[in-house]
């Protein structure tokens, strides 16, 4: 009896520690992995007293490593994420891109992944030009070339958290689910900030300002068809990329690749500044200022902090200070978004922070969003900060560009239209075209209200606009059509349907009829689980915030409004799961001078109206069908698919329920 507890005991020991990771290797693979590690600050480039800050970036293919395990990533700097780039307003960040990755695979048709060695750079966020140097999405650096941006930040640009990521249409999303994403950081000015908000942020407190960068980095499992495109290695061969796993048996018939995509090994985690689930150290009482940023292509994160004991207040949405700080429970990010917030623990412990979606999320979201769950860092708690802390309550203001426009009249709107998502990959019917082919055209410095419509029924779509952010206006009754994919076999077509499943007249471009029949799941005319907004349906921004992604629900038309502030040139809108705009869910707009022609544009596509259905549907900027523009409090408008989704639903709620 003695003997078996020793023995038991030394293989819990054994399991706890290193000598359980010097048996783990490429050919005899674990599930276990280090954790808890402390966190640790990407790498910092800082233009201090200076008025600009030069930057060299290199992409290149690296090694990652976690314990017994090795993989290749191209990365900026050889380091998982880039580092941060910390300017202040008026500076010039001057950064030389260097591709040094390996030649492409043969050419390949637009709206395909393609390319996996081209590249560029997106300062996301940033209210600077979209003409080259600056902020060019169509800028192309190829392997062995390289390129030099200037990014003049004007003097009066919001203070906060912004990143920029690889954006070569075609490769975007391969290269983010790699690994080539970092922080801006537009600094705070302390003359202009609360004694308790300087307290947690730099320049003058930056122990207490922490980036926190979460990115899928880390993914392997392929857990079901419909989740394959998360897994790394699946990208790998959608992509054509040679940059692989060495091939390592485990046994006679399976390589390391395929242990790492067996579901039930889960090799499946996020990251946190490249770390597995690291430790973050506050005192009891402290508070520290969280810097968040979502660097995925295709899950929602639902953060929360087990326990009851540290609260969570919003500062900060996108790079742009809130009106007033407010408490949540959950944090909700969707790829692209970030968020600031204040975090003050009252107890001593270790406590997990997290993403878990709850039912309601889930039901929310639609059965082919992929809401993540799992750890994404611990929070230790000890100790006692000796001197008082308070939240802060007031924050600097946003610049005069970012005023609320919620209270405009229809004069001063002076230009209006409609970004409609469709189930495919199609962007107001059509998919991406080139930079020079615009969907819509308008002066500079003019207000205008859009409505981003997703007449998806089974997904979220986060929409996206360079250069801008923009106000949400309202919550609108969605009207239709949608669009679904008729998966049986010998109709292997998507259409659009009205609300009574009746086929669309108005299609998209390069419909055909003859590939399609009526759907065997139309769509339920009630919507399900239509409720008012609360914290527990945080994912839906609350009317009047100012972002510059936002996720646009399932049947949903939301109405934006923004100032074409500034710049003139091409405006970059698409969807922020990159998968999606890689294969054509983006478009351009262009801005004009004063006075300059506001014509050609290619709203319709091939004569068909984003928004319409029936022949007798009118084409309305105000709205698809002319939906009024509703005030209030936003609505939560979740619809199901027929059986399919109420089947869906009904497992869901049973599985959460035991």
């Amino acid at each position: 009896m003695v003997k078996a507890t020793m023995l038991a005991v030394l293989a819990v020991l054994l399991w706890n520690s290193d000598i359980v990771m010097s048996i783990c290797s490429m050919t005899n693979p674990c599930k276990n992995f280090t954790v808890g590690n402390d966190l640790v600050r990407p790498d910092e480039y800082y233009s201090g007293n200076e008025t600009h800050l030069n930057v060299t970036l290199t992409v290149d293919v690296n090694d990652v490593t976690f314990d017994w395990l090795t993989f290749q990533r191209r990365l900026y700097n050889g380091k998982m994420p880039g580092p941060t780039l910390r300017v202040r307003p008026g500076d010039i960040l001057n950064i030389k891109l260097v591709n040094e990755l390996g030649g492409n695979q043969e050419a390949r048709p637009n709206n395909v992944p393609r390319h996996p060695n081209n590249t560029n750079l997106h300062v996301h966020g940033l209210h600077v030009s979209p003409m080259e140097p600056q902020d060019s999405p169509f800028v192309l650096v190829a392997p062995g070339e390289s390129y030099q941006y200037r990014i003049e930040i004007p003097s009066d640009h919001a203070r906060g958290t912004f990143w920029y990521h690889s954006h070569h249409h075609g490769a975007a999303s391969f290269h983010l689910n790699g690994g080539l994403a970092g922080f801006i950081i537009v600094e705070d000015d302390p003359a202009v900030m609360s004694d308790e908000l300087d307290a947690i942020s730099c320049p003058n407190n930056c122990e207490s300002d922490v980036p926190l960068l979460f990115g899928p980095w880390f993914v392997y499992a392929v857990y079901s068809p419909l989740l394959a495109f998360r897994s790394f290695a699946v990208l790998q061969d959608v992509w054509g990329d040679d940059v692989r796993l060495p091939v390592y048996n485990v046994t006679e018939n399976i390589t390391l690749a395929d242990w790492l995509m067996n579901p039930g090994n889960e090799i499946d985690y996020y990251l946190t500044n490249g770390q597995l689930q690291p430790t973050i150290t506050l005192k009891k009482r402290e508070i520290k200022r969280f810097r968040m940023l979502s660097a995925g292509m295709w899950e929602l994160l639902f953060i929360t902090i087990e326990g009851s004991s540290c609260e969570m207040q919003v500062l900060a949405l996108d790079g742009l200070y809130v009106d007033r700080p407010y408490t949540v429970t959950k944090a909700v990010l969707g790829p692209g978004q970030r968020l600031d917030i204040a975090v003050k623990c009252s107890e001593e412990g270790s406590f997990k922070m997290k993403s878990a979606p709850s039912a309601d999320d889930l039901l929310s979201v639609g059965p082919e969003s992929i809401p993540y769950t799992g750890v994404l860092a611990t929070i230790v708690v000890n100790d006692t900060i000796n001197a008082i802390m308070d939240f802060p309550e007031e924050l600097p203001s946003r610049p005069s560009y970012n005023a609320d426009l919620r209270n405009l009249t229809d004069e001063q709107i002076q230009g209006r239209f409609v970004v409609e998502f469709g189930a495919g990959f199609e962007f107001n019917r059509q998919p991406y075209v080139s930079p020079t082919y615009y969907r819509y055209k308008d002066e500079v410095d003019t207000f205008q209200e859009w409505h981003i419509l997703n007449n998806n029924a089974l997904k979220v779509h986060p929409f996206h606009a360079h250069v801008h952010h923009f106000q949400v206006v309202s919550y609108n009754k969605y009207e239709g059509p949608y669009g679904h994919f008729d998966v049986f076999v010998g109709y292997p077509s998507m259409a659009y349907f009205d609300l009574q499943g009746k086929l669309c007249y108005h299609q998209y471009q390069g419909f055909d009829a003859s590939a399609v029949r009526p759907d065997p799941f139309p769509l339920v005319l009630t919507h399900a689980w239509n409720e008012s907004w609360t914290d527990e349906k945080s994912i839906y921004h609350p009317v009047g915030q100012w972002r510059d992604t936002i996720l646009i629900p399932p049947l949903s038309n939301v109405t934006i409004r923004l100032q074409l502030h500034r710049y003139t040139g091409p405006v970059y809108v698409h969807c922020h799961n990159l998968f999606h705009s890689d294969h054509g869910m983006s478009g351009v707009v262009q801005v004009v001078g004063k006075g300059e022609s506001t014509s050609g544009a290619h709203v319709a596509a091939g004569g068909i109206w984003p928004g319409t259905c029936r022949r007798s549907d009118v084409y309305s900027p105000n709205g698809a069908g002319g939906i009024p523009n509703h005030a209030g409090t936003p609505q939560l408008y979740v619809a199901h698919c027929g059986l399919l989704y109420l089947v869906w639903a009904t497992a869901l709620v049973m599985f959460l329920s035991l």
